[in-house]
C-alpha cells in the first residue's frame, strides 16, 4: 500500500508521478520533493533538471 502526488515542472510542463510505499516515511518523500531551493537531485524535473517544480494537490494517488 501506498500514496503518490502528481509532481509538475513549471519550466518545461512534465508531469511525473513520485510514489511512496508502505514502511517509507511519505511526508518527508513529498516535502523533500516539493522544495524548490534544494540542491537535492531528486526535486530535480527528470526532463529538463529544473528546481521550479510543484505538486498537482487536486489528485491524490492511493495504491494497493
Amino acid at each position: 500500500m501506498g500514496t503518490g502526488i502528481e509532481m509538475n515542472c513549471k519550466q518545461c510542463g512534465y508531469k511525473w508521478i513520485v510514489l511512496d510505499g508502505k514502511g517509507l516515511n511519505v511526508e518527508d518523500n513529498i516535502n523533500e520533493a516539493t522544495k524548490s531551493n534544494s540542491n537535492d537531485d531528486n526535486t530535480q524535473c527528470p526532463k529538463c533538471g529544473s528546481k521550479d517544480i510543484e505538486p498537482n494537490k487536486e489528485i491524490n494517488i492511493l495504491w494497493d
